[in-house]
């Protein structure tokens, strides 16, 4: 008998162990150290711990996978391409001529105080009244379909109030298609919430909207605008919308970030996620300083994206009907802007000048730090569309069209004159040194003419 099987006759009774079984009488029990004992409770309790959080681990991926896939909607299945070309391919359309193709999602990026929601109501306006956008642009929208635009900024009342002032009620009759305002300031859309997703569809649907205005952006959204991980989901919540909705375009106007102020493409605030999402970038900027007043009623606009490419273009403002429209006067930020400092560059060498014959004194060379004092405006500032290199863009520019003559000074410096062409036709400065000295300087002036 072996001893695996050997009846323990001491112990239990005569029952027959399939396994070795020491004699107990005698048998000494094993002996463990309380370092020992922790180890091996430890490694007992990892194991188990180990085992609950892949289970657990396995659990939320099976459960993230379902999850997707209830709300996965098959995408529709191609054909050989060949096959698709035979049959013939229409050429792309547009719903803004040549600024937005049909199915296409629009991103305005604007400068502070450059009107980006003037903007957005003159498309509207011409979408319902079937004119063209900023008296250039035809627009191409299904027939009986409605505009619907979400103003997150605007108080109801003035959106309302400005409308009126682009006379949206002019010709009621003869209107193309419905305009839908919603107000809300104070609300968001917390993407890709279901039921939010859901309720906007049935609004867009609802109304037979084949165009979705949300403005601004940063109003609208109740995440991070900087997290690319949240606007992705969010933008992706929008483009369900729209195949959902069968919209024909999506704008969403947005703020621009202060680093990219002075260059014709500007770049959104936020997450670069957005301008990923996007199929067409409309950059519309003024032509004054970042968050300053604009200088004059000039705005430039820009549009790139598929199938899109328009250069820099001219608007001129009417404050009155708050209508833009495509300036003939100006062809681009760059040489407008180059003559409004140009003009003011004239000006502070000729007030210099002025004053000093004035005075009955000969007018000291005047360099072109002397004009930057004038113009308070740093002698440092150098950096990408600071005042520094507009001033010394207007110089140049004042010198090429005779405005000005330019000298070589002392050390290589610049030194500037009144040159024969005078852009302004003075008689009257625009500010004085010396009241009396200047009166009487303009009276002869005055007398000239009149001789």
């Amino acid at each position: 008998m072996t001893a695996s099987t050997m009846q323990s006759q001491t112990t239990d009774g005569g029952y027959r162990h399939k396994f070795h079984v020491p004699d107990a009488v005698g048998a000494e029990a094993p002996y463990f150290s309380d370092e020992e004992l922790e180890r091996i409770t430890h490694d007992a309790m990892l194991a188990d711990k180990v085992r609950s959080t892949l289970l657990r681990m396995e659990a939320n991926e099976i459960a993230r996978h379902r999850l997707a896939a209830s709300k996965w909607t098959p995408p529709p299945r191609a054909r050989e391409i060949l096959v698709e070309l035979v049959e013939g391919t229409p050429p792309v359309q547009y719903t803004v001529e040549d600024l937005a193709p049909v199915g296409s999602n629009v991103l305005l990026v604007a400068e502070a105080k450059a009107g980006k929601t003037t903007l957005v109501m003159n498309l509207v306006v011409a979408m319902v009244k079937g004119g063209k956008f900023l008296d250039r642009y035809a627009i191409n929208l299904p027939e009986g379909s409605s505009i619907t635009y979400s103003n997150f900024e605007l108080e109801g009342n003035m959106a309302k109030n400005w409308l009126r002032d682009m006379r949206v009620a002019d010709d009621a009759p003869d209107h193309q298609h419905r305009l839908f305002v919603d107000s809300w300031k104070g609300y968001s859309l917390p993407l890709p919430a279901e039921h939010v997703e859901d309720e906007v569809v049935d609004v867009l649907t609802s109304r037979q909207s084949s165009v979705w205005v949300v403005d601004p952006y940063g109003a609208a959204i109740s995440h991070d605008e900087n997290s690319n991980d949240d606007t992705r989901a969010w933008t992706n919540a929008i483009d369900r919308i729209a195949r959902r909705a069968e919209l024909s375009l999506v704008v969403i106007a947005a703020h621009s970030g202060s680093s990219s102020s002075g260059a014709q493409d500007i770049r959104v605030r936020g997450a670069y996620r957005l301008e990923d999402w996007m199929s067409v970038k409309w950059s519309y900027t003024h032509g004054g300083e970042v968050n300053e007043t604009p200088p004059d009623n000039l705005r430039y606009l820009s549009a790139r994206g598929r199938d899109v490419a328009v250069p820099q273009f001219t608007l001129d403002y009417d404050p009155a009907r708050r209508h833009l429209h495509q300036s003939s006067s100006v062809s681009n930020k760059a040489q407008n802007e180059a003559e409004r400092w140009a003009l003011k560059v004239y000006d502070a060498v000729y007030n210099h000048e002025h004053e000093a014959r004035a005075k009955g004194e000969e007018p000291a060379p005047f360099k072109a730090g002397d004009i930057n004092d004038a113009l308070g405006v740093a002698k440092t500032d150098s950096k990408p569309g600071g005042k520094g290199k507009a001033v010394a863009a207007g110089r140049q520019y004042a010198v090429s069209r005779g405005w000005l003559v330019e000298a070589t000074g002392p050390r290589n410096s610049k030194l500037f004159t009144v040159g024969s062409v005078d852009p302004r036709e003075k008689v009257v400065l625009p500010f004085k040194f010396n009241a009396q000295a200047t009166e009487d300087a303009e009276e002869e002036a005055k007398e000239a003419v009149a001789e």
